[in-house]
């Protein structure tokens, strides 16, 4: 028995050792590869899937997600455009109950759009209380902190053909009574400037959408129709809406750049878009880098529902105020009663906000808005600043930061109170003098006086112009124990 056992080893060794020469060895493009332990199998793109796996895959897709998917190449589009997968979702939604000759398609996007403005309705109500707002508009700064988890804001800078070359999402906003303003930081200048012409603006908000509202099936023998009722199911989708598209052309505004500021250790220059007042771009010499300032936000989005349109008397007349002055029906008597609110401000800080009320729309060669009038300081002081720009009042020199940019925020209301005209403009303090462009010799117990002028610079005829007045606390027999700052001889010409 040992022996057959040592006799089979001996064949079962003698044929390994022959069978060692004619083993097959596989050749690899690298010296030192290995065979691998598993076979791997070829990746399949997404691309390269047949039309009728792609269709049963876009079955799953919410209809946004579909339409957008049409626009990623001509192939998805073709197969997004299959009547089956929106006539599924005409039944799904219910749609088909309601006649319609439109096509399921149309159906979809109709219902989709009433939705959308049914939530901005609710994020946006258009209702005027002038008893807790100063001018009559809505608080938004209640609404956008109520909803701020939904809401963002793009700045896209595109080229000649609109095509994105690079975004940024805001990076500081600050909320005013009277509009939003926003700010973009970038640490360096990039070089693709050069190439931008257009900056676009966009508002990106998230909405919650249904997706399969209260979808039935047919019910079993032993089930009631309420069993077999499926909930809606909620989805979040994004929003995007273009708010503004400006002109952009970085050699021109290169030419343009303003110094903010005499001081040499920290200059910052600032420059406006052609014929916009409501954006502005800040550089910064020393780094290099750059600032966007886009302000009134409010009135860029809404413009158009209520800030254009509105009655200025009680004719007929459905004009603004601007369309008023600029037109030759502009009433030549003093009978033209508003009400004007100003809020004087920068970034963060407000420094005065106040309401001049009965205020005449007077007529001469330039038609003008007094607010107010106080120069002899026996009976009115003006309104007092709440707070002052941080900058030295005695050299007039400033940090030179993006914070002493001075804004005016500018309402005008009717009689109605209703908004007739709005504007923010760019304003600056010059130190008063006695010199015949100044107003500082009708103070004689003032010890500091500064002019306050903004411009626009779409139209030059809108202008304020104003005053501060530093009242010391020597002249504490007019009711003051310390000093104060007040505004006088505001006026508005357009």
């Amino acid at each position: 028995m040992s022996k057959a056992k040592s006799v089979k080893h001996s064949l079962s060794s003698s044929q390994s050792i022959n069978s060692m020469p004619t083993r097959k060895t596989t050749v690899f493009p690298l010296p030192n590869a290995t065979k691998p332990r598993y076979m791997v199998s070829k990746k399949i793109e997404i691309n390269e899937l047949p039309d009728d796996v792609l269709l049963y895959i876009f079955r799953y897709l919410s209809p946004i997600d579909l339409l957008n998917i049409g626009i990623v190449c001509r192939r998805w589009c073709s197969i997004s455009q299959d009547e089956s997968l929106w006539r599924s979702l005409v039944l799904s939604y219910g749609l088909h109950q309601v006649a319609s000759t439109s096509r399921s398609k149309q159906q979809i996007q109709s219902y989709l759009n009433q939705q959308i403005k049914t939530q901005l309705k609710s994020l946006f109500p258009l209702k005027f209380d002038v008893l807790k707002s100063y001018t009559g508009i809505p608080d938004y700064q209640k609404i956008f902190n109520k909803f701020s988890s939904q809401f963002n804001f793009l700045l896209a800078f595109c080229d000649d053909k609109h095509n994105i070359i690079w975004s940024q999402k805001y990076d500081t906003i600050k909320f005013f009574d009277t509009s939003m303003s926003m700010r973009w930081f970038e640490i360096t200048m990039p070089e693709f400037l050069t190439r931008v012409h257009f900056l676009r603006l966009f508002s990106i908000i998230s909405i919650n959408i249904n997706t399969r509202p209260n979808r039935l099936r047919l019910p079993r023998s032993d089930e009631q129709l309420a069993d077999i009722t499926e909930k809606p199911i909620q989805h979040t989708q994004q929003i995007q809406s273009l708010l503004r598209e400006y002109k952009f052309d970085w050699n021109i505004i290169k030419t343009k750049l303003i110094s903010l500021t005499k001081d040499i250790k920290s200059p910052i220059c600032i420059s406006k878009l052609q014929n916009e007042d409501d954006f502005l771009l800040a550089t910064y010499e020393q780094d290099k880098s750059f600032a966007f300032i886009v302000f009134n936000i409010n009135y860029l989005s809404f413009h158009e529902l209520f800030f254009t349109g509105l009655r200025t008397t009680s004719s007929i007349n459905n004009q603004t105020l601007s369309q008023m002055i600029n037109s030759n029906h502009f009433p030549k008597s003093n009978d033209l009663e508003v009400s004007v609110f100003i809020c004087f401000r920068n970034m963060t800080t407000i420094f005065l906000r106040h309401r001049f009320l009965n205020c005449r729309l007077k007529f001469s060669s330039t038609p003008m808005i007094e607010l107010i009038r106080s120069t002899d300081m026996t009976q009115d002081l003006g309104p007092e600043l709440e707070d002052l720009p941080k900058f030295n009042w005695k050299t007039s020199l400033s940090k030179g930061t993006i914070n002493d940019l001075c804004l005016i925020d500018l309402v005008v209301l009717n009689e109605r109170k209703n908004i007739s005209f709005c504007i923010t403009l760019q304003a600056t303090l010059i130190p008063g003098t006695d010199n015949e462009h100044s107003q500082g010799g009708d103070y004689i117990l003032s010890s500091n006086v500064w002019n306050i002028k903004a411009v626009s610079q779409c139209n030059n005829r809108i202008c304020l112009d104003g005053t501060i007045m530093r009242l010391d606390s020597e002249y504490c027999a007019l009711g003051r124990d310390s000093q104060s700052w007040h505004l006088q001889n505001m006026t508005c010409s357009f």
